[in-house]
């Protein structure tokens, strides 16, 4: 656990998890179940992708040394092995960032075909898109596997500890910041940077379709650019953990990786800012919940008269005789429930054994106002 953890920092990323789960379970709601046919563009793809994505990271903080950690199962030392590389070092919530990281860079390649090579890009098909996800789940964890060198169980202490990486001290966290951070990071600045050369030598966009690309194209460029200014600060005190310069569970770095989580709570808001069609359909489930809550708290405390209980029926009690004979009319023992329904308790006909089986709609109590009003154990007659 961090040295700089304390209730305002638990505080912070519990606001971080709630704030994440609540913002991309919205968008998923708005792309999946509100707007299916959005899901037919390949920048949707990568949009729903981020949004899972930062969801999974919420749910992977919440249990990791950043959070509310478990106990380490120290009665065994290969479960504690496995509870350092998964649970304590928040390898997981890493994984998904990394996985945001080039989805990202996936969505800048999206961006840039659709504005500098639009004849190619109208060739894309959504699974394409998908096509892309799918490599991008491998790569995310691919590039942080050398955090499974960096930390060990300490069989002594009974504690996970970091440690130096045991080969390649001096290249692998170079490789690492390479593949993490530079090359995605420079890949979206160039590709961004084109796009918005190409955009400025165009004429006036005015048709719908141009004012839709150029919000799509802004929305991805926010999107990718809240991502970058989130990461760096944890990357380079992450390099600096890594050369013995700074403190991996000090304040200064801890600081840095809350700000990395930051971006995982931060597209939500930034689609509904600048997407006039994320915005609206925000609006649309707000209202929907809202009106939904307000009718059910009214009718949980509105109580139905006996007026409104319209022919209450026996039916789920049909009546057959054990013996040979049938009964014409007999005394039902009926219970008036709460002035709401009644409750067949026995029947009886001068002597014959009566039996009570359900079948509907057989026997059916008189519509009257003496049936609405019949008191608690009250005998009432009903005819066959």
């Amino acid at each position: 656990m961090f040295n700089g953890n304390t209730w305002f920092t638990f505080l912070i990323f519990t606001l971080i998890v709630v704030v994440a789960l609540l913002g991309n379970s919205l968008v998923i709601y708005v792309l999946v179940v509100r707007r299916k046919k959005f899901l037919n563009k390949p920048y949707s793809v990568f949009i729903l992708n981020l949004a899972i994505v930062d969801f999974l990271t919420a749910i992977f903080l919440i249990v990791s040394r950043f959070l509310y950690l478990p106990e380490t199962p120290t009665y065994n030392d290969t479960a504690a092995e496995v509870f350092c590389q998964t649970i304590w070092s928040g390898r997981f919530a890493f994984d998904m960032g990394y996985i945001s990281v080039y989805t990202c860079v996936a969505l800048t390649i999206e961006r840039w075909f659709a504005v500098v090579k639009p004849n190619k890009y109208r060739s894309a098909k959504t699974r394409h898109a998908v096509y892309a996800v799918i490599l991008v789940w491998f790569c995310g964890p691919a590039v942080n596997c050398t955090t499974y060198f960096r930390i060990k169980y300490n069989v002594e202490e009974k504690k996970c500890v970091w440690r130096t990486i045991p080969f390649a001290e001096e290249e692998l966290p170079w490789i690492a910041l390479a593949v993490q951070s530079i090359i995605p990071y420079t890949t979206m600045v160039v590709l961004y940077s084109h796009i918005y050369y190409t955009l400025k030598k165009l004429p006036r966009l005015t048709s719908n379709r141009d004012i839709q690309l150029r919000r799509i194209t802004v929305v991805a460029l926010l999107a990718c650019s809240a991502l970058i200014l989130g990461w760096v600060p944890g990357r380079v005190t992450f390099m600096l953990t890594k050369f013995g310069h700074l403190d991996p569970n000090g304040s200064i770095h801890f600081t840095c990786v809350m700000i990395t989580f930051l971006n995982s709570c931060v597209n939500p808001f930034l689609y509904g800012i600048y997407s006039p069609a994320f915005r609206a359909e925000y609006k649309k489930v707000f209202h929907y919940y809202y009106r939904k809550t307000v009718t059910v708290f009214r009718h949980s405390h509105v109580k139905p008269t006996p007026d409104q209980v319209q022919g209450n029926s026996l039916s789920e009690k049909a009546v057959s005789t054990l013996e040979q004979g049938k009964a014409s009319s007999l005394s039902v023992k009926a219970e008036y429930n709460e002035g709401y329904a009644f409750t067949v308790k026995s029947a009886s006909e001068q002597g014959n054994s009566i039996a009570l089986m359900p079948v509907p709609n057989l026997a059916r109590i008189p519509n009257d106002e003496s049936a609405k009003v019949a008191p608690k154990e009250s005998y009432m007659e009903c005819s066959l």
